[in-house]
C-alpha cells in the first residue's frame, strides 16, 4: 500500500473424501487434519489476512504486525478423544475456529525488542458436535521452547500455534541482540496459557499453563554453518496438572520444566 505498509489476503479450501471401513481417530494430542487424512471426509474453508507496519516518523525502527485467520466447514467420520474422559458419542462435527497473532517492536541499532501476542481458539466442549478449536493441516511452529518444536525436532510436544483442542494464548516479550556479525544472542520471557479451562486431577478446572523464560545463543563463524545453544525454566502453572500421570493428579502442578538443548547445523 506505501513503503511503510504491506496488507496480505488468501484463502485456502481443502476438501477430503478418504472415508473407508471405520472412521478415523483424532485425539487432543494429535489435533490437526493430517492426522485424519487418510480416511475421514472434510471440507473446511479458511479465510485470512496480514499487515506489516513500520513508522515513517521512527524511521521505520517502530513496526507493527498482525495476522488473523478464521476456519468453517465440517469434519466428519472420525472419532474424537479428549484429553481426559471418554470419546465423543459423535462422529460429524462442524468447524468454526480462529487465530489471531500480533507484534510490536522496536529496533534499537543492533538490538530488537518485541512483544508478540497471540489467540488460537480452543473447544470448551467435547463431547458436542462442534470443532470449535483452531486445527492446522501440518506446520511447524517455534515460538515456545517448552511446548512447541526447539532445537532438537524429535522431542517437542507441539508443532502447532496451539495445545491440544484447547487452543493457546501467548503472550511473549523477546529481546535478540546482534553481539557481532557472527553472534546473536536472545532472551525471551513468556505466559502461556489454554484457550479454555481443562479439568485437573481434583475436579477443578484451570487454564495456566505457567511463566516461561528462556534464551538462545547463536554462532555462524562462516555461510552455511551454525552452533547453538537454547535453555528455557518454566515455572508451571495448575493447569500442567493435566498433563501428569493420572495416579498423581492432585489439582495442582508439581513439576517445573527444565529445557536445555545445543546443536551444530551445516546447511548445503
Amino acid at each position: 500500500m506505501s513503503p511503510n505498509l504491506k496488507l496480505g489476503g488468501f484463502l485456502l479450501y481443502q476438501r477430503n473424501d478418504q472415508i473407508s471401513e471405520g472412521t478415523g481417530n483424532i485425539n487432543s494430542i494429535g489435533y490437526e487434519l493430517k492426522a485424519i487424512a487418510d480416511n475421514s471426509r472434510y471440507d473446511v474453508s479458511i479465510v485470512g489476512g496480514t499487515f506489516d507496519y513500520r513508522s515513517p516518523s521512527s524511521g521505520g525502527n517502530l513496526f507493527v504486525k498482525g495476522t488473523a485467520i478464521y476456519q468453517t466447514g465440517t469434519i466428519e467420520g472420525v472419532t474424537f478423544t479428549p484429553l481426559s474422559g471418554a470419546a465423543s458419542a459423535n462422529n460429524s462435527f462442524d468447524l468454526s475456529a480462529y487465530f489471531l497473532r500480533g507484534d510490536v517492536g522496536y529496533d534499537f541499532g543492533a538490538t530488537t525488542l518485541t512483544y508478540t501476542v497471540w489467540y488460537s481458539s480452543g473447544d470448551d466442549n467435547s463431547t458436542d458436535g462442534d470443532f470449535d478449536a483452531f486445527i492446522a493441516t501440518d506446520v511447524d511452529i517455534n515460538e515456545s521452547m517448552i511446548f512447541q518444536e526447539n532445537f532438537t525436532d524429535d522431542d517437542y510436544f507441539a508443532e502447532t500455534a496451539y495445545l491440544l483442542d484447547k487452543g493457546y494464548l501467548l503472550n511473549k516479550v523477546q529481546v535478540d541482540h546482534k553481539l557481532s556479525s557472527q553472534v546473536t544472542v536472545s532472551g525471551m520471557a513468556i505466559y502461556n496459557a489454554l484457550a479454555e479451562d481443562v479439568t485437573l486431577g481434583d475436579g477443578s478446572e484451570d487454564n495456566s499453563l505457567g511463566f516461561e523464560f528462556g534464551g538462545r545463543l547463536t554462532y555462524k563463524p562462516y555461510s552455511g554453518l551454525e552452533i547453538a545453544a537454547e535453555a528455557a525454566y518454566l515455572v508451571a502453572g495448575d493447569a500442567m496438572d493435566a498433563f501428569e500421570e493420572a495416579s498423581i493428579q492432585d489439582g495442582r502442578a508439581d513439576e517445573n520444566i527444565v529445557h536445555v538443548a545445543g546443536r551444530v547445523r551445516y546447511k548445503f
